[in-house]
């Protein structure tokens, strides 16, 4: 958290605030208030500091992991579908997984997370072997945050497509023409996809939040959200517990009930798309 980070921190901007109420306050009750703040500020100073020092700690551990994630890498090169197998046994990002993906994720060889040390942005890269499917080697999803919680907006790498788009399909229907005959026609659709996740995601402007009804609203928060969690996910759990979801153990005592622990029934979105079971490797 740097200088000018620390001085518009939500406790400085409420110290601020604070000055303005005491100032209306009468002579009388001024004399105690402003040695009260006093005493406030200088709590707000060592817990600010507190606040650099940890988040210097961790950035220097941060660091110090980078050689265990690239010897982590070279060692993958001999086990195909470990990210697939790693990303499926997590309860957040199975969430996210179709059948049509898993052919594309078994070519995934690796998945880092970069933070920018100026700031509190940071970006999830997703690494490829040649494959079938795509051209790009490196999949990335930047985001840019406004602080350590609330996101701005995220924007993904443009998936160059060898073969059929994972995130479109083409619906077939049928029109009378004027002779009766009954064409054919094509439209493309999107299509439920882990790789949807690459598409850039901005949040509207408030006063265009405002315009809209609360049900459109509601989808748009709920997309923002549901990115960010899966985005935080990657970063937090599976790239530093990789080796644990893959073996299936990572979450094992987070789930109390023994029926939690079944394999879930495949479920169908309106498309017809089958998501990949979770928890079942």
């Amino acid at each position: 958290m740097e200088e000018g980070n620390l001085n518009c921190h939500e406790l400085r901007l409420q110290e601020k605030k604070a000055e303005e109420m005491i100032a209306k306050l009468s002579e009388e009750k001024k004399q105690v208030a402003i040695p009260l703040l006093e005493i406030q500020r200088q709590r707000n100073t060592l817990y600010l500091n507190y606040l650099q020092e940890l988040k210097e700690l961790q950035e220097k551990y941060e660091q110090s992991y980078q050689p265990l994630y690239e010897q982590r890498r070279a060692l993958l090169s001999s086990v195909p579908g470990f990210w697939f197998k790693s990303i499926k046994n997590n309860t957040v990002s199975c969430e996210f997984l179709y059948e049509q993906d898993e052919a594309l994720l078994q070519f995934l060889v690796d998945i880092r997370h970069k933070k920018d040390p100026n700031s509190e942005n940071f970006s999830i890269e997703f690494e490829f072997a040649d494959n079938p499917i795509i051209e790009n080697k490196i999949l990335k999803k930047d985001y840019f945050m406004a602080n350590e919680d609330v996101m701005e907006k995220a924007i993904g790498t443009e998936i160059i497509w060898r073969g059929n788009n994972l995130t479109q399909q083409v619906k077939k229907s049928k029109k009378k023409g004027k002779q009766g005959k009954e064409p054919k026609t094509e439209r493309i659709e999107s299509r439920p996809s882990f790789f949807n996740f690459f598409k850039n995601v901005m949040m509207p402007a408030p006063q265009d939040l405002e315009a809209m009804d609360e049900e459109d609203e509601h989808e748009i928060v709920k997309a923002f959200e549901q990115d960010f969690d899966l985005a935080t996910e990657f970063r937090d759990e599976i790239i530093p517990n990789a080796m644990l979801f893959y073996l299936n153990i990572r979450e094992e005592s987070d789930e109390g009930d023994a029926e939690e622990n079944q394999p879930k029934p495949v479920k169908v979105d309106g498309s017809g798309s089958e998501k990949q079971e979770c928890k079942q490797q």
